[in-house]
């Protein structure tokens, strides 16, 4: 059986705001962004092949910079 996100989430609409806010330099959204994607980057950062605080910022700033890449 699947298990249940616990993790936080957000309307699609809501998150849009808040992307358009991160890419205007908005700390508070690109926070909030991370706060949102958080149980996936520990996750993800435990399969890196690297130290796992390494692996963790790494997805962090790849983050950050995908937040702010315009499309």
């Amino acid at each position: 059986m699947e298990k249940e996100n616990a993790g936080l989430s957000i309307s699609e609409e809501d998150f849009i705001k808040l992307l358009a806010s991160a890419r205007g330099n908005d700390k508070k959204a690109i926070e909030r962004l991370l706060t949102l994607f958080e149980q996936d980057i520990l996750y993800l950062s435990k399969y890196m092949r690297m130290p796992y605080e390494d692996a963790k910022q790494t997805l962090i700033t790849e983050l950050i910079s995908l937040f702010k890449k315009e499309t």
